[in-house]
């Protein structure tokens, strides 16, 4: 059969392919159009997320040009320079287009309306910072911390697109000053326990250095261990490295205990302060002393650090003279100054002369009472070979003295600079009387009860601590210390001389002071103190180590030393340069060394006068926003907070 199609029918099939073919060719440029728009939202996406990660980079690089800058301010000069150079970190320390030109594509500003600038407060209340604990990376630790926040915010100049957004990085700090007393051992070079007898260690070790920890005797650390170098077991001491059969233990947290590599913590004294010779700078009283040519203010970085400017009392004695100063602070515009000659006080006339030793004027008759001070006192010291001439200080008698000179009714000049808010507890003493072949030394004496104020002693001279310390008799021999005073001395070296020790024997012969036995001895002070530094591996190269940081004279073998201390070592001896010599030599060694760290020193209530700061930039919280988008399509930011390592 024969189907036929009239025109009607063609007409209507034809219009309805062209219906379709429009209609898929419709379908095609939507489509089309979509991946299109998909693309160019991709790119701009892609585009806007560059943006966004470069402005956060240039953010964080004006943030890291400011820290960088306070950190140094900081470490070399304390908060004050810090505080001085806000509105430099605020406008002077942006990257800039000299720097690299990739910068002309930012603009900075404070998030305060104000372009160009960084945001930089500190955000502490209160002059004083309060004492807290430390931020993570120094766990275990509190100092007098200030917070400061850092902040920089970002919009991109060179931008395809305006997306109209702003980055942003904050950044907090802590401007530690941490009490360099709360370490148990602290070394400003390199500590070595090499040859050590059995030692427990309490509190937390740092070197700006190496440690060395080979020991044929056990050694323990009981809290963290941290050195800018490495912590390793040489041959030393005359010792192969096989000699070293103790066991090292850290308990210290983080796990393992120990951290190498670290910071180097300083003392803000405005120079290197990883020089013993500057550090040591602190012991010496300013240019411009007793006519020494110079000057020096007294809020300068060193100024602030110096023990001479510390002090309440400052006692001087030289070829020409004695002065006794009087200050109720180191910038008192009146300080208090006596003066005599030194005939006077190295014969010890000064005592019973009535023009000195009466109440009846106390602006010429001064010397009332002051038998607690001596010049006359010398032994022979074995290790330096040398004569000693010592200013010795009674402390006993002192005690008794500052309860009465000091509050007497007629000494107005003087009893008025000292309250209740202003203790005296704080003396310096330096002697540069010189002579050949002599050593000139300060020595404390009847020093079993101190102040309630507590004391600390300094000198540039080495000391000679004469008989127990600052320790009740019911304490002798122990680790207790909850009576002691905050205490601390600090010298070129510090020597312990046990209650028995007599000057007569020690001038006799070598053999004759060997024969001294000491008698138990117990020291409860924080010490300051060089060392003569190792000069070799060899047996007479050795430094004695940390633990014979504190020198001794006498036959300790019978006798136990108990010290409950914090260990600091700064420097090199420079006047008591003597090289450290193996047992036999001009010592025994004692039969125990009851080493502790003073638990007082963890809190501020316990720290001795005067205490040096260690300042240290921590890094605390650190932001940067996260962006999202909501139901009406703005950009809001989420800020999301991470910890970071200090600076």
């Amino acid at each position: 059969m024969k189907t036929q199609h009239n025109a009607r029918t063609r007409r209507q099939a034809g219009y309805s392919a062209l219906f379709i073919t429009l209609v898929l060719t419709g379908a095609s440029v939507l489509v089309l159009g979509a991946t299109l728009t998909r693309s160019t939202s991709g790119a701009r996406l892609n585009d806007r997320n560059v943006q966004y990660v470069a402005s956060g980079g240039a953010a964080e690089a004006a943030v890291e040009k400011v820290i960088a800058r306070m950190m140094v301010d900081f470490a070399n000069s304390g908060e004050g320079q810090v505080l001085s150079n806000l509105s430099l970190y605020q406008t002077s320390l942006l990257p800039t287009t000299a720097e690299d030109p990739y910068w002309a594509n930012f603009q900075w500003s404070d998030g305060q309306g104000n372009p160009n600038q960084v945001y930089v407060a500190r955000t502490t209340v209160g002059a004083n910072a309060p004492y807290v604990a430390l931020e993570e990376q120094y766990a275990g630790l509190s100092g007098y911390a200030s917070t400061y926040r850092i902040l920089a915010n970002v919009a991109s100049l060179n931008t395809t697109y305006n997306y109209n957004f702003t980055n942003a990085v904050q950044q907090d700090v802590q401007l530690a000053q941490i009490p360099v007393f709360q370490f148990a051992i602290f070394y400003n070079g390199l500590l070595e326990f090499s040859d050590t007898a059995t030692l427990n260690v309490t509190g937390p070790v740092h070197a700006n250095s190496n440690i060395y920890v080979g020991s044929p005797a056990n050694l323990t650390f009981n809290s963290i261990v941290t050195a800018t170098g490495n912590i390793t077991s040489p041959a030393n001491a005359g010792y192969a490295t096989s000699s070293w059969t103790g066991t090292v233990s850290y308990h210290g947290t983080p796990t393992p205990g120990y951290l190498t590599g670290q910071p180097s913590l300083n003392l803000p004294i405005g120079t290197s302060s990883t020089s013993g010779t500057n550090v040591q700078a602190i012991l010496y009283p300013p240019p411009g002393t007793c006519g020494i040519l110079g000057s020096e203010a007294v809020n300068s970085a060193m100024g602030q650090q110096r023990y001479y400017n510390k002090a309440d009392m400052t006692l001087i004695i030289s070829n020409s003279g004695f002065w006794a100063t009087f200050k109720s602070a180191a910038n008192d515009p009146f300080p208090t100054t006596f003066t005599a000659p030194l005939s006077q006080v190295t014969s010890n006339s000064w005592l019973t002369n009535n023009a000195i030793a009466s109440t009846s004027n106390w602006t010429t008759n001064w010397g009332w009472h002051w038998d607690w001070l001596s010049f006359t006192n010398k032994f022979y010291d074995w290790r330096e070979n040398k004569q000693v001439y010592v200013t010795q200080i009674d402390v006993g008698k002192l005690t008794n003295w500052m309860a009465t000179w000091l509050s007497a009714t007629w000494n107005t000049n003087v009893n008025g600079k000292f309250g209740v808010n202003n203790a005296f507890n704080d003396i310096y003493v330096a002697d540069f009387r010189t002579a050949a072949s002599t050593l000139y030394a300060v020595r404390l004496s009847d020093g079993q009860n101190l102040p309630t104020a507590g004391l600390t002693v300094a000198t540039p001279n080495p000391i000679y601590m004469w008989g127990n310390y600052n320790c009740p008799t019911a304490y002798l021999g122990t680790t207790n210390t909850t009576l002691a005073a905050p205490a601390s001395v600090a010298g070129d070296a510090i020597t312990i001389l046990s209650p028995t020790w007599l000057d007569s024997l020690s001038t006799s012969s070598h053999s004759t002071e060997l024969g001294e036995t000491a008698t138990s001895d117990t020291v409860n002070a924080a010490i300051i103190a060089g060392i003569v530094p190792s000069s070799g591996t060899g047996s007479s190269q050795y430094s004695g180590g940390a633990n014979n940081m504190p020198r001794l004279l006498e036959d300790w073998s019978s006798a136990t030393l108990t010290l409950n201390t914090s260990l600091i070592c700064l420097f090199n001896s420079t006047w008591a340069t003597g090289q450290f010599l193996l047992p036999g030599n001009y010592y025994y060694a004692p039969l125990v060394r009851n080493f502790a760290f003073n638990q007082n020193f963890t809190s501020s209530s316990g720290m001795p006068p005067g205490t040096p700061n260690i300042c240290r930039l921590i890094r605390s919280a650190w932001f940067n926003p996260r962006w999202r988008c909501d139901a009406r399509s703005s950009f809001r930011p989420r800020w999301r907070q991470v910890s970071r390592a200090s600076g």
